[in-house]
């Protein structure tokens, strides 16, 4: 009788792991798009005139602002994560990079080289000329912030929707901020071992945090 219980014991599934705890919801709005569809100021301001599909007229981004909100929004993810003790995914001399790129970097008449992906991983080779859906912010010769356009996904044709990307020193992404102007927002901190996103949930006027890749609580 003891033999076979034994048996039974030792063929026994290991008990699943634990589930992570659930992550806490970062309070809306994420980043900062006050004046960011309007001309650019006096002060040098980068503003980029839009041609949108369905549109009757030249659509104005202020994309030195619309940078400006991206790291605002990158701020408050990173804020976010004190929330979260023991949660890793970026270190602070990456985010001291990400800042120094955004506080010295200008914006240049260049463009990627070849055809971009959706989402970008690593900052592309640059080639003269400006590009008819991106804009690029360089510090010492290489690519820190990158400004994409395309439509907004409401019904509202005269609408953009403009996606940030902050590069550290080795041209690695690691900060995304969507803006969809006929929709909501999103973020995500982009580690290299843990990505966190942060989605928008309207009912509630959160947006919810999801994990992937991450070690810890």
């Amino acid at each position: 009788m003891t033999s076979w219980l034994m048996v039974l014991l030792t063929a026994a599934p290991a008990p699943a792991p634990a589930s992570p705890a659930p992550l806490p919801d970062l309070p809306a709005p994420l980043g900062m798009l006050d004046k960011v569809l309007q001309e650019g100021g006096a002060n040098g301001e980068k503003t980029v005139e839009l041609t949108l599909p369905g549109c009757d007229h030249k659509v104005p981004v202020n994309a030195s602002r619309f940078v400006g909100g991206t790291a605002y929004a990158m701020q408050q993810m990173v804020e976010w994560l004190y929330l979260t003790p023991g949660l890793k995914v970026l270190e602070k001399a990456t985010l001291d990079e990400l800042t120094q790129g955004v506080t010295n970097g200008r914006f240049v008449e260049q463009k990627a080289c070849g055809a971009l992906p959706k989402e970008l991983q690593k900052a592309p080779k640059l080639c003269a000329g400006a590009g008819k859906d991106q804009a690029w912010m360089v510090a010492n010769d290489k690519p820190v912030v990158s400004v994409r356009w395309a439509p907004a996904s409401g019904a509202d044709k005269c609408l953009p929707r403009l996606t940030g990307v902050l590069f550290d020193a080795k041209g690695v992404a690691r900060v995304r901020y969507d803006a969809d102007f006929g929709g909501a927002a999103s973020g995500a901190l982009l580690g290299d071992g843990c990505q966190i996103t942060f989605t928008f949930d309207a009912a509630n006027e959160v947006f919810h945090a999801a994990r992937r890749g991450c070690k810890g609580p």
